[in-house]
């Protein structure tokens, strides 16, 4: 089995499938991070820890294109000209 995963991670890293490359490797280390930090409970308190952090950071971020207006204008304009653009792609192809 181990083998079977080595084989698929070498041909993914080949072939330019990075990101799924890295979900690979992330999950060969878990096994071995589950014994060394307390099984599944410490896997899900970091795991927490690390959403928390996340949706903190992107709560600051998103504060901060609100009470900006030129930045809420330039992200406006950006989901207006990915809406747009997918229409295009949409009805081009029609």
């Amino acid at each position: 089995m181990r083998n079977m995963m080595v084989r698929l991670y070498s041909r993914c890293k080949k072939y330019g499938s990075s990101g799924l490359a890295m979900m690979m490797a992330a999950l060969f280390t878990m096994p071995a991070y589950a014994s060394e930090s307390g099984g599944m409970s410490g896997i899900t308190g970091d795991f927490t820890s690390m959403l928390t952090w996340a949706i903190s950071g992107m709560t600051s971020v998103v504060a901060f294109i609100v009470s900006t207006p030129l930045v809420m204008a330039v992200v406006g304009l950006f989901f207006v000209g990915f809406i747009i653009s997918l229409f295009v792609r949409i009805f081009h192809s029609v």
